[in-house]
């Protein structure tokens, strides 16, 4: 190469090096473009309930992170709206539904009314226009002032059992109890049922809950149903709801016997008729005492509610009329009691006991072996709207056990009971516990002493009827609320799921051995 023709190339290589070319030169690297998440700056979409704007950034645009809507609004359809009428009048019942319950309810601790009212009224303005979001702040008030006998229903046959879950019912043919390994143990499970669970099987976790939170979220969904004031209750009525009210898409952990665990996915579809879950074996409820004998020789009587299931109070009655029917009833259980009382022993099954006529609890305690004459109670009524509430000094229904009666009986007694034991149901192991030495197995009532109630209308839409109850009873001894405060079991028994899947029931077989069996 010549001198001459080196110095070219050189000059050509500094102007090429050199040279200021343009970036639209597909050899020269432009750098990043600008990031452009959304199109249009100040446009609104939605998180949620919530919304995010359209915002400058560098060259570039990008969706805020979501923020509340202001005052009343929620977002929809891409832009924070106000709530709709339907809602506003849903707002109004929910806001009735706290004026009326701090009137009125006995519940015997303070509520700050006015800061439940912002929250469940704001719940409901800002949500998402669905009714179940009314129905959950509905169920929400009524759990604040946690006083038994306080109901939620609907004569709207649109609404309970369809828009909204009955309470202690399944949906799949499926019943579920606190089991004694940790979650909620299948007591009862139909053949071929939807989620393919057998007695036995055991619930680990729901979603992403898990232990108590499990029950509490079980219970918490909305229902047709009652309070339940003691933890023992809403432990029992969540695991008797549980399948009842557990959205579709939910994953389910399993657990079966063998300690394996395997995932379900509840189903959209339902069966075409619940499964009432109050007793934990799916036993008939439409009698008013059973009683069978052991091949051991023990004799059991179930009672499944304290009232006899075929009748009702008459309207306006006399006291005439309500004396007869208490006598009736409790000479129709002195029947059933008649045809065993010759056996050693005698367990009184009160687990699901939805109550009734609580006399006659009392008179079954006063025929043990072992009973004590012994004040149980007695009520005052809420002074209306007094803050902390305070109650009238009128005392009535004052329950007591007399030794004797009609129920009288020499042999070994235990009670059976669980968390659905409610209002006679509370009262019986209650009495069975303070006044004799009669062992109670299994664990707390409801804890709902109470009894007296009055409607609240609730407009909705849909329209919605609660129960106030204004009847605080007090422990005749301790002179302290019963409310919430049911006694603990004598011994403490949950279901075991190996018991389950062989057919035993844990809680009775327990009570067996109590009793020297």
């Amino acid at each position: 190469m010549t001198r001459s023709t080196l110095l070219a190339c050189l000059a050509a290589f500094i102007a090429v090096a050199c040279s200021s070319a343009s970036p639209s030169d597909p050899a020269v690297d432009p750098g990043p473009a600008p990031s452009r998440e959304c199109e249009s700056i100040a446009a609104t979409r939605c998180d949620g309930l919530r919304v995010q704007t359209c915002e400058a950034r560098g060259d570039g645009s990008a969706w805020s992170a979501p923020v509340e809507c202001p005052g009343d609004q929620a977002c929809r359809d891409d832009a924070c709206a106000d709530p709709t009428a339907r809602q506003i009048t849903q707002a109004k019942s929910i806001g009735t539904l706290v004026d009326d319950l701090a009137e009125w309810s006995a519940w015997h601790e303070a509520v700050d009314a006015a800061a439940v009212k912002s929250k469940e009224t704001r719940a409901v303005l800002k949500g998402d226009g669905a009714d179940a979001t009314f129905f959950g702040a509905t169920w929400r008030v009524m759990n604040v002032f946690r006083q038994g006998h306080q109901s939620l229903y609907s004569l709207d046959r649109s609404v309970c059992g369809k828009a909204m879950a009955t309470q202690q019912t399944s949906r799949f043919g499926v019943c579920g109890r606190p089991s004694s390994s940790g979650g909620i143990a299948v007591t009862f499970a139909a053949a071929s049922n939807k989620l393919g669970l057998k007695a036995g099987d055991v619930v680990v976790s729901a979603g992403d809950d898990s232990g108590d939170a499990m029950f509490e979220a079980a219970y918490l969904r909305p229902v047709c149903g009652g309070v339940f004031p003691a933890k023992s209750g809403r432990r029992y009525a969540g695991a008797a709801s549980f399948f009842g009210t557990v959205p579709a898409g939910t994953k389910l952990s399993v657990r079966g016997i063998d300690g394996s665990t395997r995932d379900v996915t509840v189903p959209t579809d339902a069966d075409a008729t619940a499964t009432d879950c109050t007793d934990p074996f799916g036993r008939d409820r439409a009698v008013y005492a059973e009683a069978k004998t052991r091949p051991d020789g023990v004799a059991v009587i179930r009672l499944p509610s304290f009232f006899p299931f075929d009748k009702q109070f008459p309207q306006n009655p006399t006291q005439a009329e309500v004396d007869q029917l208490i006598a009736d009833y409790q000479s129709a259980i002195v029947e059933v009691f008649d045809t065993v009382k010759s056996a050693p022993a005698i367990i009184w099954d009160a687990r699901g006991n939805t109550g009734g006529i609580t006399t006659v609890g009392l008179a079954i305690v006063g025929g043990f072996a072992s009973a004590r004459a012994t004040p149980i109670s007695y009520c005052r009524t809420r002074s209306p709207g007094s803050s902390p509430p305070s109650f009238e000094s009128d005392r009535y229904a004052l329950y007591d056990v007399t030794p004797g009666g009609p129920f009288a009986y020499a042999g070994k007694v235990a009670v059976l009971t669980d968390g659905l034991g409610y209002s006679a149901g509370d009262y019986f192991p209650f009495a069975a516990a303070r006044a004799s030495n009669a062992p109670v197995v299994g664990s707390a009532s409801a804890g709902a002493f109470g009894g007296g109630n009055g409607p609240i209308e609730l407009e909705g839409p849909p329209k919605l009827v609660a129960n106030y109850d204004p009847t605080a009873c007090f422990d005749a001894a301790a002179n302290t609320p019963l409310e919430g405060n049911p006694l603990p079991p004598t011994v403490a028994v949950e279901y075991d799921p190996q018991d389950l899947a062989a057919g035993k029931d844990t809680i009775l077989e327990r009570a067996v051995k109590e009793l020297g069996f």
